[in-house]
């Protein structure tokens, strides 16, 4: 009988997900939209529903209901945005996640749960030393203290319930389907655009995890999940700290080299986005080898380049366009 997995969500690390069980996995898969009447997303279905479960209609309750999960993802999260309000980053973050657990207990057979939380539930890295999941959380920011507070209150859940909560910690996640402002796709655009790409200084260490290394860590974690306890915290990560300039730049060459394009111009020129944030958060992948096997797989020179020639597609104006150097 084939699995049967919600994934509560459709954004990027949502779609990351189900596509990483679609390419390992026989799982029926059920991603979620707050848009009504939503479109599936490439080959994966999707019914409307709120996180929020106190604002869907029945209809969209029966839907879920209906549709009667072995496992659910909970893919979704706000606070990224430093214009997020306190409110909304503790609703989105910690509030809706505990409210959607009980009512999916309540109401379907589902037993068995994955939390997407957020390397930022730690502190910064110490000097040569990744991150492992028996360090202190020490979040810097509204989005690391609500889903830590989530973790907190998932982990009561499951020990008072005896569901099966699994929390995964994603480091530096790029790859198609994220957030347009961010790193690689303002390098992308700017690469279209034959405009300056901008950034911050850049000296911050980070651990980035291609998607589809990200879609298989999921994959992985479901498989191995009936051997693991009721309650895990597992690092998605690569473990290798990388500068966000080299990560630019390394990018850039890749473009310039492969596919003989490039922005107009490389600017580390803006402030960050939080005034506090860390030099370094890279993670410890040991217990995730350890537990699930799986290790990250893409380089990074790959990864851009297979990332570069889906963004590429999605602007068909661009295709054909002669190449434009990098300074």
């Amino acid at each position: 009988m084939r699995e049967k997995v919600l994934i509560v969500g459709s954004g990027f690390v949502a779609r990351a997900v189900g596509h990483g069980l679609r390419a390992e996995s026989d799982a029926d898969i059920l991603l979620t939209s707050t848009r009504a009447g939503a479109a599936p997303i490439d080959d994966l279905p999707v019914a409307t529903f709120e996180a929020d479960v106190t604002r869907n209609s029945a209809d969209r309750l029966d839907r879920v209901r209906s549709f009667a999960p072995d496992v659910a993802v909970l893919a979704f999260g706000k606070g990224i945005d430093p214009a997020d309000t306190l409110r909304q980053v503790l609703l989105a973050n910690a509030v809706y996640p505990l409210e959607l657990v009980e009512w999916l207990r309540r109401e379907t057979r589902c037993r068995s749960f994955v939390q997407v939380g957020t390397c930022f539930e730690y502190g910064p890295s110490a000097t040569g030393r990744p991150l492992a999941e028996t360090d202190t959380p020490q979040p810097f920011n509204p989005y690391g203290a609500g889903k830590l507070a989530a973790c907190l209150a998932l982990r009561a859940f499951s020990e008072a319930s005896g569901c099966q909560v699994l929390h995964v910690r994603p480091f530096t996640l790029f790859g198609p389907g994220e957030p347009p402002k961010r790193l690689t796709p303002t390098l992308f655009d700017a690469c279209l655009d034959r405009a300056p790409a901008r950034f911050s200084d850049g000296l911050q260490r980070r651990d980035f995890v291609y998607a589809a290394d990200a879609g298989s860590f999921f994959a992985s974690l479901l498989r191995a999940r009936h051997r693991l306890p009721a309650w895990q915290v597992l690092n998605l990560c690569s473990g290798e700290g990388v500068r966000v300039r080299d990560f630019v730049e390394t990018a850039a060459a890749v473009l310039r080299d492969r596919f003989g394009v490039g922005p107009a111009e490389l600017r580390f020129d803006l402030p960050r986005k939080w005034h506090n944030e860390p030099e370094a958060v890279v993670g410890d992948p040991s217990l995730a080898r350890q537990l699930l096997g799986w290790s990250s797989a893409w380089s990074l020179p790959d990864a851009v380049a297979h990332y570069w020639e889906r963004h590429r597609a999605l602007r068909p104006e661009h295709a054909a366009e002669r190449s434009c150097s990098a300074r």
